[in-house]
C-alpha cells in the first residue's frame, strides 16, 4: 500500500510504501506523485487530550472505544472525571474493558465529577490525598485537573486552584486548568499558572476570552504563554468560538493542541469525534501537517511521552486516514456557539496500525 507519510516529529511528508515485515509493519520511501489524492495519508496515532470517558460512573461519561479506537484515536485523556476516591475504579474496572488507551488527569477533588458540583464540599478538596493517589498509580494518571471558573467554583473563588498547584507540585506533575466564565477574573487565574501547564478551552467565547478581536492575547494571557503554559483547545459543548480561533490562527500562532471535551452532551453534536474537530481547524485555515502535529506530536510533548511519534520499524502505532470532499450527509461543521464553518474537506480516519496489526475502519458516519 502506498501511503503519504505525515512526520510531526520530523516536520516532513512524504510518499512510502506500508509493508508488512516478521517483525510488524515497515515503511519504505518511494517515488510517487503524492499529490493523488486517492492515496491515503498516515501519520502517528492520534491522541484526543481532553475526553470524559468514566463510561457508567460520572454522567458525562462516554464509551472510550466509540470516540476511540473506532475513531482512529490511540490513546484518550480524560480530563479529571476521577478523584482520588474514585480513580481505582476507573483503574481496576473501566479502562481495562476497552482496546483504547487511556490516561487520566486527577480531580483536586477527591470523589471527581461524580455529582458535577465538585467543590461545594470544600472537604474534598485535598491536595495530599490527590498527590498520594498520583504517586500510588503515576502510569496512569498524568496531572492534576482543576475548573476554575464561574458558577463551577461556587464562593471557592481560587480555593480549588491553589490547592490544585500544591497537589502538583508535591506530586511532580503539571495541571490542567479548565477557564470559562468569570469569576475568578482572567488575570487571577492566569497569574498562577506555571511552565507546562494547561490551559482548556483556550478559544472560548465566553464574558471575558483569552484573546481580543484581533486575535491578540490579552496582557495576562501572553504573559502566561511566554512562561511556557500548554494550550488546549477543547472544543466541549460551550467552549469553542470559530472567531476567537480564526483571529488566533490569522495572526499565525499554531503552538496548541487539538482536543475534543468530549462527553455525553455533546458527542452527538456539536463535537461528535476528534476527526470532526480537527475538519474545523483544517477548515479555520490550518494546513494539513499543523492539524496532524496538534494531534500528535503536541500532546505526546505535554505528556511527556518521548517516542509517540516514531514511525521507525517496527511502527509501533499509527492512524490511516484521508481528506476528502464532504458529503451532503456529513454533519454541519459549527463552533459551540452553533456558528456554522464552512468547509469543502473533510479528515476522516480510515484505518489504523494497533498492537502490530493493520485494521480498517469501515465508512464513517458522524451522526
Amino acid at each position: 500500500m502506498i501511503v503519504k507519510v505525515i512526520d510531526p516529529a520530523g516536520n516532513k511528508v512524504f510518499p512510502a510504501e506500508l509493508v508488512k515485515t516478521e517483525q510488524g509493519y515497515d515503511l519504505k520511501p518511494v517515488n510517487e506523485d503524492v499529490r493523488q489524492t486517492e492515496i491515503p495519508y498516515l501519520s502517528p496515532g492520534w491522541i484526543d487530550f481532553h475526553t470524559h470517558v468514566y463510561h457508567g460512573v460520572t454522567s458525562l461519561g462516554v464509551n472510550p472505544d466509540a470516540i476511540g479506537i473506532n475513531r482512529g484515536v490511540h490513546l484518550l485523556i480524560d480530563a479529571g472525571s476521577a478523584g482520588a476516591e474514585t480513580v481505582e475504579g476507573f483503574i481496576r474496572y473501566v479502562a481495562p474493558c476497552y482496546k483504547t488507551k487511556i490516561k487520566a488527569f486527577l480531580n483536586i477533588s477527591t470523589i471527581g465529577l461524580t455529582t458535577m458540583r465538585e467543590y461545594a464540599d470544600i472537604r474534598n478538596i485535598d491536595p495530599d490525598k490527590t498527590a498520594a493517589a498520583i504517586e500510588r498509580y503515576r502510569d496512569f494518571l498524568c496531572g492534576v485537573k482543576v475548573r476554575s471558573s464561574g458558577i463551577i467554583v461556587e464562593d471557592k473563588g481560587l480555593l480549588p486552584f491553589k490547592n490544585a498547584i500544591r497537589a502538583a507540585e508535591k506530586a511532580g506533575v503539571p495541571i490542567m486548568v479548565h477557564m470559562g466564565e468569570t469569576p475568578p477574573a482572567n488575570a487571577d487565574n492566569l497569574a498562577l499558572f506555571r511552565k507546562g501547564d494547561i490551559l482548556s478551552h483556550c478559544f472560548h467565547g465566553k464574558n471575558e476570552p483569552l484573546f481580543g478581536p484581533d486575535g491578540a492575547p490579552i496582557p495576562e494571557m501572553a504573559q502566561a504563554m511566554e512562561r511556557g503554559i500548554v494550550l488546549d483547545v477543547a472544543h466541549g459543548a460551550a467552549s469553542m468560538d470559530r472567531n476567537v480561533a480564526r483571529q488566533v490562527l490569522r495572526r499565525g500562532y499554531r503552538d496548541f493542541i487539538i482536543s475534543t471535551d468530549l462527553h455525553i452532551r455533546n458527542v452527538n453534536g456539536p463535537v461528535y469525534s476528534l476527526a470532526h474537530t480537527m475538519t474545523k481547524f483544517l477548515a479555520l485555515g490550518m494546513d494539513l501537517p499543523e492539524v496532524i502535529a496538534a494531534v500528535t506530536f503536541r500532546p505526546a510533548q505535554a505528556l511527556g511521552i518521548k517516542d509517540w511519534c516514531r514511525l521507525d520499524h517496527p511502527i509501533r502505532r499509527a492512524t490511516l486516514f484521508r481528506v476528502r470532499d464532504r458529503k451532503p450527509e456529513d454533519p454541519i461543521l459549527m463552533d459551540a456557539m452553533k456558528n456554522v464553518i464552512d468547509a469543502e474537506k473533510a479528515i476522516e480516519p480510515t484505518g489504523l496500525i494497533y498492537e502490530g496489526e493493520l485494521v480498517t475502519l469501515p465508512a464513517l458516519q458522524e451522526s
